[in-house]
């Protein structure tokens, strides 16, 4: 799993625009980015910043977004948003709005206080801080000891809720295996429909899902580097995004999803036609792999023009919108309609991006 971070960290330090402030710096006035073994930021930043490396950490304010992605990611400062990745995240300061986390060990520590709703991907989670609206899990084993104000939803196989733990309505799989303190103070407890032990295991999923976003990533830096035209485009065709170009973009996908393999079929039915037929099928496959990557830019691209204050570094953006994705991919029933969606936005996004200019 090492050399999954350390591919991101190669990615974030070749496509970054790293900032020439210093930490040492009493305020960074700017988006900030730092990609090294050890990445750690002690200054204030009046805007967003995005940390990758081995071992990360936040100390400070951030007015804006936090990212972190790396080995070991620890986060002890402030910011409005919360978004982290990593094999060990530990949480142990404020995050004032939404906070995502994946990994496979998910910390949060006596001192954490997030004041929005929590989404977390994790192997083991232990919850030890404060969370003030509502907690949603999907992972392995869950230990509950501090507060949650909200709903607890648990999609895992075991939870444990200690003696100190405060807790809304709690909600968690029939299968699961269950200790609640009798001291605990909890809501309405209700069981859910229970884990198929005979498919793929929680675990696998959030590797799998980590590995995928990896390298969707990487592919995403590639093509900003060789076509970053492609991207201009669809962020100048789509700045005000309404329901009728949401129509458009998800028709034009549909239209390639059906008429590329009726145009297929139709050449395979000549010997002339083959060799195009076989292109069109390279490319085919190509484009539907890749629609996840357009669709994660447009949805980082939209979330950050409503959101950020600043100019950031399109990388940036990417990583936002893919990691938001695969988030909600791991989601049971939600997965379905995120692939559908992405797949048909994708494609559209795709048409608009290498279709030739129209000429004057």
């Amino acid at each position: 799993m090492k050399k999954l971070f350390w591919g991101l960290l190669i990615v974030m330090t070749m496509f970054f625009q790293l900032s020439p402030v210093m930490a040492k710096e009493t305020t960074i006035d700017h988006f900030y980015s730092d990609a090294d073994n050890k990445a750690d930021l002690n200054a204030d930043v009046e805007g967003s910043a995005a940390l990758a490396g081995e071992s990360v950490n936040v100390k400070s304010d951030v007015d804006g977004i936090a990212f972190e992605a790396a080995n070991v990611a620890d986060f002890n400062g402030t910011a409005e948003y919360g978004v982290f990745a990593g094999m060990e995240v530990n949480v142990n300061g404020t995050i004032n709005n939404d906070t995502f986390i994946a990994g496979n060990i998910v910390k949060l520590q006596k001192k954490s206080d997030l004041k929005r709703d929590v989404v977390i991907a994790g192997n083991d989670v232990v919850i030890n801080g404060n969370i003030d609206r509502n907690l949603t899990v999907y992972g392995n084993n869950v230990e509950i000891n501090g507060t949650v104000n909200g709903n607890v939803k648990l999609v895992v196989s075991s939870v444990k809720v200690g003696d100190k733990a405060v807790i809304g309505r709690l909600s968690y799989p029939s299968d699961a295996n269950v200790d609640i303190s009798k001291k605990a103070k909890t809501g309405e407890v209700t069981k859910t429909e229970a884990i198929n032990n005979n498919t793929v295991s929680v675990t696998d999923i959030i590797v799998s899902s980590v590995m995928s976003l990896v390298s969707l990533v990487l592919i995403f830096a590639i093509l900003t580097l060789v076509c970053p035209n492609v991207f201009n485009k669809i962020q100048d065709k789509y700045s005000k995004f309404d329901f009728d170009k949401g129509i458009e973009v998800v028709t034009k996908g549909l239209l390639v999803l059906i008429l590329v393999p009726m145009v297929i079929l139709l050449a395979l039915g000549f010997a002339f036609g083959v060799p195009l037929a076989f292109i069109l099928i390279a490319l085919y496959v190509i484009a539907i792999y890749l629609s996840t990557v357009f669709a994660g830019y447009m949805l980082g691209y939209k979330i950050w023009q409503k959101f950020g204050k600043r100019d950031i570094n399109i990388l940036v953006i990417g990583l936002l919108g893919l990691l938001i994705i695969a988030i909600l991919k791991m989601i049971p029933g939600v997965s379905i309609i995120v692939n559908v969606a992405s797949l048909l936005v994708g494609l559209g996004l795709i048409v608009d991006g290498f279709k030739p200019n129209k000429e004057n």
